[in-house]
């Protein structure tokens, strides 16, 4: 057997100083995020980097994010493009421990010609912002603070409209969610509550919530002092992990009738 490599790549240095990337939508490169300059204020340049069949780098301006004077923003998060591939989602960070607070959803568009503002109170999380399967609607955990249990509404912006609309009923707080179609996502939401003491505050169950008939139920029931969190969807399987603070499990279920067990031990 002829275990030769039949293609070799030169590695080659084309951004410096680069905060993020990912891939385009078509795989023949990817976008960069770098600092205009060193001061935290400075501009966020966007570039483009595109890969030829001869393995030679192109890098091209895209667009730059003007940030204030009054902005201290250390750089961006990945990116995440829109079924059609027209526009890109990502969080513009800001430095040290104002980001465990708040950061800022941003919308543009793959030819770098409107770019928007979303949203100044977001976690850096980067599971909590995800686009619907085949529609052009984002889903987000909108809500300042470091509290999960307070202040966190599933909100969703359609562009290119930039109304919001939070769907999160009053009382309770929202995170980890993932789509299961269209018209479906899946939440892990608790009771809404302000406290320092971790034993005090309240443990999650999973929701399903249908936006196009504006209905919302329970679909998990985890004994007192357990919750579930941190949910995917893996080849027509709802994944999650239920946790008593002290030991944890992952968990999975069909996802057209949830019928839970627990896979895996972690």
């Amino acid at each position: 057997m002829n275990t030769a490599p039949t293609h070799s790549f030169v590695p080659s240095l084309v951004a410096e100083q680069v905060d993020n990337f990912s891939w385009l939508p078509d795989g023949e490169g990817f976008i960069v995020a770098t600092r205009e300059n060193e001061h935290l204020h400075s501009n966020i340049i966007l570039s483009k980097i595109i890969i030829n069949d001869r393995d030679i780098l192109t890098k091209s301006h895209f667009f730059t994010i003007p940030i204030g004077n009054d902005e201290l923003i250390a750089g961006t998060s990945q990116f995440k493009w829109s079924h059609d591939s027209k526009w890109i989602s990502f969080l513009l960070v800001p430095t040290a421990s104002i980001s465990a607070d708040s950061n800022t959803l941003c919308l543009l568009t793959s030819d770098g010609k409107v770019f928007h503002r979303i949203d100044k109170e977001v976690l850096n999380e980067n599971d909590w912002f995800k686009w619907a399967p085949s529609s052009t609607i984002l889903g987000y955990i909108s809500g300042g603070g470091r509290e999960t249990t307070n202040n966190k509404k599933l909100t969703l912006v359609s562009p290119p409209s930039i109304q919001k609309k939070s769907i999160t009923p009053k009382g309770f707080a929202d995170r980890d969610l993932t789509w299961k179609n269209n018209n479906i996502i899946y939440v892990s939401r608790s009771e809404e509550k302000k406290s320092n003491n971790l034993e005090e505050k309240p443990l999650p169950n999973l929701y399903e919530v249908n936006i196009s008939t504006n209905t919302q139920k329970q679909i998990t029931f985890p004994l007192r002092k357990n919750g579930d969190f941190v949910i995917d969807i893996k080849q027509k399987q709802l994944v999650w992990i239920r946790t008593d603070r002290k030991n944890a499990d992952v968990l999975i279920s069909n996802i057209d009738q949830i019928n839970e067990e627990t896979w895996k031990k972690i």
